[in-house]
C-alpha cells in the first residue's frame, strides 16, 4: 500500500513538472558596445508563480550590480537591463525560476557585444616630395577587429612584393620612392563580415605629390627653312608639381613680334621664320621645388637667291663677262645654262663645236653650181679659222663632184638632191666661267651672233632653286641660204635657214638690189613678220624691174641692237614679159549670213599691168558656174547671196594683155544659222506655239459652258448657277418650277 502511494506520488509530481517552462524574450543576440539591451525572462501559463532569478555565467546578479538592473514585471515575469554594454558584459545569460511546489527551471541566452567598424585617423590629405618614402597611416576599431584593404582609383592596391607598395601592420599603406604617378585619392576601407552584419568604414585619402621641374631632353637640335609661309614650333615638354612657371631666351637678333606662344608657355612658334632666327634658345622651368633648363638649337637655312642679270648688248667681235651673286644657307652651287639648247656650260668640256642644220634644195645632183656653193662657203669657214670638217666628195646618181674638205660643213647624200647646211659654231675655247664663294663670273670673248639668246644662271641648295635669265644681244647674223626667184618684173627672196636673230626679236628685213652694171644699191625695209623661219609662206618681193635684165640682190635683218650683215650677193636675171602669176588667197576667208569674203593679193603681174580680175563660182550640186569681173586694184572677193548649208567653189584669175593667170582654188561652206531658243539644232520658226493655240480652244470652251448653263437656269431653273442660288439664297428663286416642302 505505501509503494502504491509513493509510485502515485511520483507520478503526480511528474505531471505537476510537465506544466511548468521558462523562456527569456531578446531582440537580438547581438549588443552594440555601449548600448542598452533588455531581456525579458517569463514563466508558461500553466507554470503558476515561482520565484525569478537572473545568473551569468553561473553567478547571480543582483539589481543595481555594475550596469545591471532587474526589474520584476508581474509574478510571472522579470526583465534584465544591461546599461552602457561593455565588452566584458558579453556572455552566457540564464533566468532560474524556483516554483511553490519546488521545481525548479531555467532558460540562456548568450549575448554577444559587437562594435560597428570605425576609422580613428582623420587625416585625409598628404603632400610628398617626388623621390622620398610615402606612409599614410589608418587607425581602425570595431568588434570583432575589422579587415583593412586599400584603393587606388577604384581598384585594389597591390601589396607589392618589390616593397615599393606595402600595407604595413597597423594598416598603413607605405609606398616607397612616391613618384607623380602615385598622386591621386586612396580609400582605406574597414570592414566586417559575419552572419547578418556586413559592415564597412571608409576614409579617402587625397595624396599630392610634389616634383621640381624636369624635362626629357636637355637639349634638342631643329632645323627650318626661312620663308614667309614657314612657321617653326619650339616645345619644352615639363614636367612637375605645382606646375612650374616656364620662361624663354631667344637669340638678340630675332624679332620677338613674331612669336606665339601657348597658355602655359611650353610651346613657342615662331611665324615667317628669318635667318635671324638662327641660334639657341634657352627653356626655363621653376616652381617651389627646383629650376630646370633645356636648350633648342635652331639652324634656319635659306633658299637661293639669284639678283637679277637683265639685258646685256654687243657687237661682234666684243667681249662680255657678266657675274652672277647669289645668297642661300647652306651655300648654293652655281651655274650656267644655254637656254637654247639646255646645255650647261662648264669651266672644261666647251670646246668650239659647230652644228648643222640640214635643209633640202631643190637642186638636180649634177648642177655644178651646188658645187661652187659649198666650195665658196667652205672656203669662207676656213677663213675664219674654224674647225675643219667634212667630206672630200659629193656622191649624187653615180657622178663625183671633186670638193677640198673644208670646215664646219657635213655633207649630206642623196640621189635628186643636195642637202646643205648651214653651221652654227657654239661657244668652246671663247668661253671661261670662274667660281667664287657666292658668285660666278661668266665671260664669252669674240661675241658673234649666234651667242646670242637667253643664258640663265641657277643656283640651288638642300632647300630649293632660284635662277634668273641673262639676255644676250647682239645684232642679227646674216641670212644664209637665200633663195630667189626670177618673174618679168620682180624677184622673190626665199629664206632656207632659219635667221638668228642675236637674241633680239626681228624688227625688220632690208632688201637691196642693183642692176649688175649699177653702182649703187636701191633699197626697201620690209616688216620681219613671219619671214625668220624656214620655207615661210610670205615671200620677199622685189618690184618694178625690167624684164630680161640681170640684178643682184642682197638682204640684211635688223632688230633693237642693229642691223646684221648682208647676205651673200646673188646674181638673178628678170624673165620675159608674160600672164601673171596666179592671185595668192592671203588667209582663210569670213563668212557673214549667206555672204563670204575671200581676201587675195597679186604677187607678179607679169610685166604687164593688170587688166582685171576674173572670179567664178559654183555650188558643189550645180552644173551651172556663175562669173564675175573685179577691178584690177582689187583686194578682196565677196559673194552674196548665198545658199545656207551649202559648199562653193571658187576660182580668181588674173588677167593682163599678155593672157590669164593660172586660178587660185578656195572651197568654203555656208553654215545654217543656228536659232536661240531650246532647239538649237533648228530653223527658228515664227507664228503661234502649240501652247497658244490650246489656251485658245479652252477659252472658247469655257464660253460655251457658261451660255449653256446661263440659258437652263432662266429657262428651266437648272445648271450651276441654280445650284448657286439656292445655297446663297436659301430658297428657290421666285418663279421656279415645283413646290417648296413647306407647301
Amino acid at each position: 500500500f505505501l509503494e502504491g502511494r509513493s509510485c502515485c506520488f511520483s507520478l503526480s509530481f511528474l505531471c505537476a513538472g510537465l506544466g511548468k517552462s521558462l523562456e527569456i524574450v531578446s531582440n537580438s543576440g547581438d549588443v552594440e558596445l555601449e548600448n542598452s539591451h533588455f531581456m525579458v525572462c517569463k514563466v508558461s501559463a500553466r507554470g503558476g508563480e515561482g520565484t525569478i532569478t537572473w545568473h551569468k555565467d553561473e553567478e547571480e546578479i543582483e539589481d543595481g550590480q555594475d550596469n545591471f538592473v532587474i526589474t520584476k514585471i508581474d509574478e510571472v515575469s522579470s526583465k534584465l537591463t544591461i546599461k552602457n554594454a561593455r565588452r566584458e558584459d558579453g556572455g552566457t545569460y540564464i533566468c532560474s525560476c524556483e516554483f511553490e511546489d519546488g521545481i525548479v527551471k531555467t532558460a540562456k541566452q548568450t549575448i554577444t557585444i559587437i562594435m560597428k567598424p570605425k576609422i580613428l585617423t582623420t587625416t585625409s590629405y598628404y603632400e610628398f616630395l617626388a623621390g622620398k618614402d610615402a606612409t599614410m597611416p589608418c587607425e581602425v576599431t570595431g568588434i570583432p577587429m575589422p579587415t583593412v584593404t586599400w584603393k587606388f582609383k577604384d581598384r585594389g592596391v597591390i601589396d607589392s612584393t618589390s616593397g615599393r607598395i606595402s600595407i604595413l601592420p597597423g594598416n598603413s599603406l607605405q609606398i616607397q620612392n612616391i613618384s607623380r604617378v602615385d598622386h591621386g585619392t586612396y580609400v582605406c576601407e574597414a570592414w566586417i563580415k559575419a552572419k547578418e552584419r556586413n559592415e564597412v568604414a571608409k576614409l579617402s585619402v587625397s595624396v599630392v605629390v610634389n616634383a621640381p621641374p624636369h624635362m626629357r631632353t636637355h637639349e634638342q637640335e631643329k632645323s627650318v627653312a626661312a620663308g614667309p609661309a614657314s612657321n617653326v614650333s619650339l616645345t619644352c615638354p615639363v614636367s612637375g608639381h605645382p606646375p612650374p612657371s616656364i620662361s624663354w631666351a631667344s637669340p638678340e637678333r630675332s624679332d620677338q613680334s613674331r612669336y606665339q606662344f601657348n597658355s602655359d608657355h611650353s610651346e613657342l612658334i615662331i611665324h615667317s621664320v628669318s635667318k635671324n632666327d638662327e641660334g639657341v634658345y634657352n627653356c626655363t622651368a621653376t616652381n617651389a621645388f627646383g629650376t630646370y633648363s633645356s636648350r633648342i638649337v635652331l639652324g634656319v637655312s635659306v633658299r637661293p637667291d639669284v639678283q637679277q642679270l637683265g639685258t646685256r648688248e654687243a657687237q661682234p667681235g666684243e667681249t662680255v663677262s657678266v657675274t652672277c651673286q647669289a645668297t642661300g644657307d647652306p651655300t648654293p652651287t652655281i651655274h650656267w645654262v644655254r637656254k637654247s639648247d639646255g646645255q650647261i656650260l662648264t669651266r672644261r668640256g666647251n670646246r668650239s663645236v659647230e652644228t648643222c642644220e640640214s635643209n633640202v634644195r631643190d637642186q638636180q645632183a649634177s648642177d655644178t653650181r651646188a658645187a661652187k656653193t659649198w666650195a665658196d662657203a667652205g672656203q669662207a669657214l676656213q677663213e675664219r679659222g674654224r674647225r675643219r670638217e667634212g667630206k672630200r666628195s659629193l656622191q649624187t646618181g653615180g657622178q663625183k663632184l671633186g670638193l677640198d674638205p673644208f670646215p664646219g660643213l657635213s655633207l649630206c647624200l642623196g640621189l635628186t638632191a643636195v642637202s646643205l647646211c648651214r653651221c652654227v659654231q657654239r661657244p668652246g675655247d671663247r668661253m671661261d666661267i670662274r667660281e667664287d664663294t657666292r658668285s660666278t663670273t661668266f665671260t664669252l670673248r669674240q661675241i658673234v651672233p649666234s651667242d646670242g639668246g637667253m643664258y640663265t644662271c641657277i643656283a640651288s641648295n638642300t632647300v630649293g632653286k632660284a635662277s634668273q635669265d641673262l639676255s644676250l644681244q647682239t645684232p642679227p647674223a646674216a641670212p644664209q641660204q637665200v633663195r630667189a626667184h626670177a618673174s618679168p618684173t620682180s624677184v622673190r627672196l626665199s629664206l632656207d635657214a632659219p635667221l638668228a636673230d642675236g637674241g633680239s626679236p626681228l624688227l625688220q628685213l632690208r632688201l637691196q638690189w642693183r642692176e649688175v652694171a649699177a653702182s649703187e644699191w636701191r633699197q626697201e625695209l620690209v616688216g620681219a613678220g613671219g619671214r625668220c623661219s624656214a620655207q615661210s609662206r610670205d615671200a620677199l618681193v622685189i618690184t618694178g624691174l625690167q624684164p630680161y635684165t640681170s640684178y643682184s640682190v642682197q638682204l640684211s635683218a635688223i632688230n633693237g641692237v642693229g642691223e646684221g650683215n648682208m647676205s651673200q650677193e646673188q646674181t638673178v636675171r628678170t624673165v620675159g614679159i608674160r600672164e601673171p602669176d596666179k592671185p595668192v588667197i592671203s588667209k582663210e576667208g569670213t563668212s557673214e549670213g549667206n555672204t563670204y569674203r575671200i581676201p587675195f593679193k597679186q604677187l607678179d603681174d607679169g610685166g604687164k599691168p593688170i587688166i582685171k580680175y576674173i572670179v567664178r563660182y559654183r555650188s558643189e550640186d550645180s552644173q551651172l558656174e556663175k562669173e564675175m569681173e573685179l577691178p584690177a586694184d582689187s583686194k578682196e572677193v565677196i559673194l552674196k547671196d548665198l545658199d545656207y548649208n551649202t559648199e562653193y567653189g571658187v576660182e580668181i584669175l588674173a588677167v593682163n594683155s599678155n593672157g590669164t593667170s593660172a586660178p587660185a582654188n578656195i572651197s568654203f561652206l555656208i553654215p545654217q544659222p543656228i536659232s536661240t531658243k531650246d532647239a538649237r539644232s533648228s530653223p527658228q520658226k515664227s507664228g503661234m506655239g502649240t501652247g497658244g493655240i490650246v489656251g485658245i480652244v479652252m477659252v472658247i470652251f469655257l464660253v460655251v459652258l457658261i451660255a449653256a448653263d446661263a440659258t437652263c437656269f432662266y429657262t428651266n431653273r437648272c445648271g450651276m448657277l441654280m445650284c448657286i442660288a439656292v445655297n446663297l439664297l436659301g430658297r428657290r428663286p421666285r418663279g421656279t418650277k415645283g413646290l417648296d416642302p413647306e407647301e
